[in-house]
């Protein structure tokens, strides 16, 4: 979670390298792995950020990879069909973090897309009310 904080905080590297230091506890973690491309992904290191997540998909062959986190990644990228697809399958996977989907700063890029209001109504989000 240091990690994303940091990278909203505009502490790329940073990011990287707590991200980077807790994937030296276990290599093959999804979450990291994802949340990793997420990371390269906005400071503009494309390259990494695709092998990354290649890595991650390459666990499903073995273990649950949480589409919501893959989410991240493809957001990171640029790739909202991806990210799109992956929350879809978040919901369908019922995912407990989608939860947070209307809080996680890193989904920015989505919320100006028809398909994150119609996401948020269809998993029942409530929405915060202004002056309530």
């Amino acid at each position: 979670v240091l990690g994303a904080a940091l990278i909203q905080a505009g502490r790329g590297d940073e990011a990287v390298a707590q991200l980077e230091q807790a994937l030296t506890l276990d290599s093959s973690h999804p979450v990291l792995l994802a949340w990793l491309a997420h990371v390269k992904a906005v400071m503009g290191c494309r390259s990494q950020a695709e092998a990354l997540i290649a890595r991650a998909r390459a666990l499903e062959r073995t273990q649950y990879v949480p589409s919501f986190h893959l989410a991240l990644a493809y957001t990171g990228l640029g790739e909202l069909n991806e990210a799109f697809a992956a929350l879809d399958q978040a919901w369908f996977d019922r995912d407990p973090a989608l939860a947070t989907l209307d809080a996680e700063p890193r989904f920015e890029p989505l919320r100006a897309d028809l398909r994150y209001a119609l996401l948020v109504d269809r998993i029942r989000i409530p929405r915060a009310r202004v002056g309530a």
